[in-house]
């Protein structure tokens, strides 16, 4: 009786995962569709994002980003003296923050980095709304550089952070 009692359990909590994933799946299909988040792998957000781009400064870029969305989102954001965007989400169980950063002038390009910083979440891992928030916010950032350049070079390594 006690393992029947034991198996159901575990059979009810797989079955919630499995539909919190789909229904997070279904969320961000819905996204894609209307384009306010890109078809990523799930784990985009472990990633450093590096731009290299003719859009001149950092403040061009923060100007061209959709802010509207991100306050869609929650997202707050705010231009941070020395070159910098930060962004910070904050929700029930989860949260993260992120930065924006000019790099060191690669000739005639602008070159900016960036990374998900820290961020919180059940048993550290990315709360599903926390990650639909941060491709949202990634999106909105490739799409101001394509905006202003529509020659941007992006690519992506593994970055480092901290959970809290």
């Amino acid at each position: 009786m006690f393992l029947l009692l034991i198996f159901g359990m575990t059979a009810l909590a797989v079955a919630i995962i499995v539909l919190a994933v789909k229904r997070h799946d279904a969320n961000v299909k819905s996204l894609v569709a209307v384009g306010k988040c890109a078809n990523r792998e799930r784990t985009f957000w472990m990633q450093q994002t590096v731009f290299a781009s003719s859009v001149g400064n950092i403040d061009n870029v923060y100007a061209a980003l959709d802010k509207g969305i991100l306050h869609e989102f929650g997202i707050v954001h705010g231009y941070q003296p020395g070159g910098s965007v930060s962004f910070l989400l904050k929700l029930p169980g989860g949260s993260f923050s992120s930065a924006l950063r000019a790099a060191a002038p690669n000739s005639d390009k602008l070159v900016c980095i960036y990374q998900i910083e820290q961020y919180s979440g059940p048993n550290g891992c990315m709360k599903l709304k926390c990650l639909i928030a941060a491709n949202v916010l990634l999106t909105a950032i490739e799409k101001a550089f394509y905006y202003l350049d529509s020659s941007a070079y992006v690519t992506r390594h593994t970055a480092t952070f901290q959970s809290y």
